[in-house]
């Protein structure tokens, strides 16, 4: 949460509700928090609200979901509603992720924005769990969709990449962009299927220092970074330097997916690059290879890092390599990473770093 506002963030319990907005409640409309904020347009209450009704196809229920904003004299400012009918017996019902719900001032305008992420599954087993994460600053808002992954034993994995709305792609709204991917992706994961088995990229996501690495067209010093975007992606950072050209650049940036049948580098630039993790020592090989595949070039491994590289030059690099890799003109000349293709150059998973 950005604090520049001094904004003032409580949960509260029903007994709390100021009595105007309590009497402006629907019958049977519960409220599940009450968050109370400020920005330089003055004080402001949120509501999150559920409510069940009879369906109308006359079987089973149906579940209205609302998150209202009101100014300190009770007038509404904005609503958002939704809500799903769920078949009798249904396992679960539409509902608000309460704690998911930061007040912010991610563009320091001096407006708060408000975001609220819900699930509106009703809980079959063969169904992923369709989770919004809703941003409202003002009268504008914005939204991140998509189906929590989900597993089940009769059919592959399905889910798990959220969709935002094109206004997010907007180079002036990357801020927002990234808060709500991050709230989609904290909130998608606490419906994951108890069955699920661990995800290969739990396992890439770390840091790495160079172990060892070839005299001919090698690095002195190295780092990769990977991080998890999603349940799907992770990030790839490389930072080095050339043993005989130092001064000369050397960073990159890579992202990979994970499919049912593995884990898969992008299409794009990386045809002679491959990949090799060793899970028990947590080793990668970092390899340069011809581009027919059958030539190796150059080797290089890595191992555990404590942290993020303490080398100023490396330090820089990589952040450079992050910069790059969310720059909002790669963002346009090649589309977000999730509509990449990762289809042809698998990120090996070893018994033993090659």
């Amino acid at each position: 949460m950005n604090n520049l506002l001094g904004l003032l963030i409580a949960a509260c319990c029903t007994s709390e509700i100021p009595a105007m907005l309590k009497e402006g409640l629907k019958p049977n409309e519960q409220v599940v928090s009450l968050v109370r904020y400020s920005d330089h347009h003055g004080d402001h209450t949120l509501l999150l609200t559920e409510r069940e009704l009879a369906s109308k196809s006359g079987a089973g229920k149906a579940f209205n979901l609302a998150a209202m904003s009101f100014n300190k004299n009770g007038a509404r400012e904005w609503i958002v509603r939704d809500g799903a009918e769920c078949p009798a017996g249904s396992g679960a019902k539409p509902t608000f992720f309460p704690n998911a719900a930061p007040v912010t001032d991610l563009n320091n305008d001096g407006t708060a924005e408000v975001t609220v992420a819900y699930s509106l599954t009703c809980g079959t087993e063969s169904e992923p769990s369709e989770i919004k994460a809703i941003m409202r600053q003002g009268d504008d808002k914005y939204a991140m969709r998509g189906q929590a992954l989900v597993f089940t034993s009769a059919q592959p994995v399905s889910g798990g990449t959220p969709k935002p709305d094109a206004a997010l792609l907007l180079p002036e709204n990357a801020a927002f962009l990234d808060h709500l991917r991050n709230i989609w992706n904290e909130t998608s994961g606490s419906v994951a299927r108890e069955n699920a088995p661990r995800s290969p990229l739990q396992e890439l996501e770390g840091e790495y220092s160079l172990h060892s690495s070839p005299d001919k067209w090698g690095y002195s010093k190295a780092h990769i970074s990977i991080k998890r975007l999603d349940d799907r992606h992770v990030k790839i950072l490389l930072a080095c330097e050339w043993k005989h050209t130092p001064k000369a650049a050397c960073d990159d940036y890579f992202f990979a997916k994970w499919h049912n049948d593995g884990v898969y580098l992008q299409d794009r630039n990386t045809t002679v690059r491959r990949i090799y993790f060793s899970p028990a020592p947590r080793e990668i090989a970092l390899a340069m290879v011809s581009v027919d595949g059958k030539r190796l070039y150059k080797l290089d491994s890595f191992r555990p890092a404590s942290g993020p590289p303490s080398d100023g030059t490396l330090f820089r690099r990589l952040k450079r390599a992050q910069q790059i890799s969310v720059s909002p003109e790669n963002l346009r000349v090649f589309g977000p990473y999730n509509e990449w293709k990762y289809e042809n150059n698998r990120l090996e998973f070893v018994k033993t770093t090659p």
